[in-house]
């Protein structure tokens, strides 16, 4: 593959769960499309919450928390000191259950949500990409049955 970043994602735990690579030179589908970022074969999906996030994050629900897209916008955000996870694509926030339903994933269930302020920090592409908003309202809903959930204006979302 080459050079490129690597971007280790942990499970709840702080337990290596897969890497996601950024190659410097993006390898070309059959179809003729660039691959971003790899991931091993069949790792699903999973939120990405690395361990520069402050102690005890995922219960203490006085700590506000940010869901961005990107896991390098996570991790400059967590930097800047605001707590942020991220989800690999604005969809990945889920994954298919054996009967192929569209559940959340279960990262979501280490995390404490009730009462906690979150906000959805997605692209600004939002603006111009009816499906982006889509992607981010459908979060709000997932989430909202978990904690209260803002916009990236801070405004409820649902």
């Amino acid at each position: 593959i080459g050079p490129g970043l690597a971007f280790p994602y942990f499970d709840g735990r702080g337990r290596l769960a897969l890497t996601r690579i950024k190659p410097d030179q993006p390898p070309i589908s059959k179809k003729g499309n660039k691959a971003k970022y790899l991931t091993a074969q069949n790792a699903g999906n999973r939120l990405y919450m690395h361990r520069t996030l402050p102690p005890g994050w995922h219960e203490d629900i006085d700590l506000d928390l940010i869901i961005t897209e990107g896991e390098k916008k996570a991790l400059k955000a967590t930097q800047d000191g605001f707590p942020c996870i991220a989800v690999a694509g604005v969809w990945n926030f889920s994954t298919k259950n054996a009967k192929g339903q569209s559940i959340a994933l279960a990262d979501f269930d280490d995390i404490a949500w009730s009462e906690r302020t979150v906000y959805i920090a997605y692209d600004s592409d939002l603006a111009v990409k009816p499906e982006v908003l889509k992607a981010e309202q459908r979060l709000a809903e997932t989430l909202s049955k978990r904690g209260r959930v803002l916009g990236a204006l801070g405004r409820p979302v649902v």
